[in-house]
């Protein structure tokens, strides 16, 4: 694998989860965040618009298929979705 390294954000428009968007940003990497806004609010990641290495997909995490093209390449996927 070449390039940064991608990760998959679970719950990434979420308080805990949009800070480690930040910080996987912040340390080199490439992150796709998927987030329902159930809870999580796109304010929370407003500042990343234009960012390349990062993408934000509104879905519920319930309906994604395991080949779903989000996890395509990543080699991490970090779990912040739920709802409480």
């Amino acid at each position: 694998m070449t390039g940064k390294p991608i990760t998959v954000v679970t719950g990434g428009a979420g308080f805990i989860g949009s800070h480690m968007v930040d910080n996987l940003l912040a340390h080199g990497c490439r992150v796709r965040a998927v987030d329902n806004l159930v809870s999580g609010r796109e304010s929370n990641i407003a500042h990343l618009r234009g960012n390349p290495d990062f993408s934000f997909e509104q879905a519920d995490i319930r309906s994604l298929n395991p080949g779903n093209p989000l996890f395509d390449g990543a080699c991490h996927v970090f779990h912040f979705a739920g709802i409480g």
